[in-house]
């Protein structure tokens, strides 16, 4: 449960262990109980929102970045990943209102993506061009966000 509730992404299995153990030390208990894995998720879940909000904050810091990385959460809703190409036209298309110069809209693009990709928003895997959600949970919370700033 642990492994499948961190999605793959190694640093939130990391989270697992640590509150799993935390909790067992506290307790002094060889095993862990139902009770106590359910403490667990509730540490993991706090924590990993904190990473959530930081990074989500970060795109906040730019609007351009910001409208980005909405535009590719949503369309990351229903699909598991998105062609080089078409993950640039998104972008495009986002920063178009904010950036009409097409010349800076294109560097404006890439720099963008660049950012969110150190972010763990998106990534390339291996030699393919299909970008997929860095941590796809992190792609949910941006869907929430964009919700909320819509009414």
């Amino acid at each position: 449960a642990a492994v499948e509730d961190s999605q793959g992404y190694p640093y939130f299995l990391q989270f697992w262990g640590e509150a799993l153990w935390t909790r067992a030390m506290q307790h002094g208990i060889p095993a862990l109980s139902k009770d106590d894995v359910q403490h667990a998720a509730a540490v993991v879940q706090e924590r990993r929102l904190a990473i959530y909000h930081d990074r989500y904050l970060e795109t906040g810091k730019d609007r351009g970045m910001n409208a980005v990385a909405h535009a590719v959460a949503a369309a990351f809703a229903d699909r598991d990943a998105i062609h080089y190409h078409a993950i640039q036209a998104i972008a495009d298309k986002a920063l178009l209102p904010l950036v009409p110069d097409s010349d800076e809209r294109g560097n404006r693009v890439r720099s963008t993506m660049t950012r969110l990709e150190r972010l763990g928003f998106v990534w390339m895997p291996g030699v393919t061009l299909e970008y997929r959600p860095g941590i796809p949970s992190l792609m949910d919370y941006t869907r929430d966000q964009a919700a909320v700033l819509q009414g």
